[in-house]
């Protein structure tokens, strides 16, 4: 970790194909995500990873890639390294109704956004099938979308919703 400007690090959290560790660096605090590379595309994480970049900007609520090493997917050993700003705040409850109600404009918000960043070479996301067998959406219709957006995919701040993990953005 100290190779990598690091210190401070914990261990946030993870999935099949990554873990997630908070870290201190001399951009401030970090979600550092590391990624096994042989379990995904590294020219489609590069893409997507820009693409959040470009959202970023046009949406306050999108959290925003931060550079390791001068580079936005950084390769180091098996791993791909990503990061963003650690947001403080605390996590939704679909419970709340209030929640319930800021999930639904914050996912309307980033839609609009999603539809302003110039499309991309990305994999499409799963879409539900009709009733009929049929895809929901056809290539003219689709639209970009996060790909997983959950609870734990946000959080809550005094500034509002703020959004990240994009690792299943696609079309669809």
């Amino acid at each position: 970790w100290v190779a990598l400007g690091f210190h401070g690090v914990t261990e946030l959290g993870g999935g099949w194909q990554s873990r997630v560790f908070g870290a201190e660096s001399a951009s401030g605090s970090l979600a550092v995500k590391l990624t096994q590379a042989h379990l995904v595309d590294r020219s489609v994480l590069e893409q997507k990873v820009a693409l959040v970049d470009d959202l970023a900007r046009l949406d306050a609520s999108v959290v925003a890639p931060v550079s390791v090493r001068g580079s936005l997917v950084y390769p180091f050993r098996e791993w791909l390294i990503t990061a963003t700003s650690l947001i403080d705040g605390s996590r939704l409850e679909t419970s709340n109704a209030a929640h319930s109600e800021l999930l639904g404009v914050s996912l309307a918000g980033l839609h609009r956004s999603m539809r302003a960043v110039p499309a991309v070479e990305i994999p499409r996301v799963a879409t539900l099938r009709s009733a009929a067998g049929q895809w929901g959406l056809s290539a003219e219709s689709d639209q970009l979308l996060h790909g997983d957006f959950t609870t734990s995919n946000l959080i809550l701040t005094d500034a509002g919703i703020r959004i990240f993990d994009f690792d299943d953005c696609g079309y669809g």
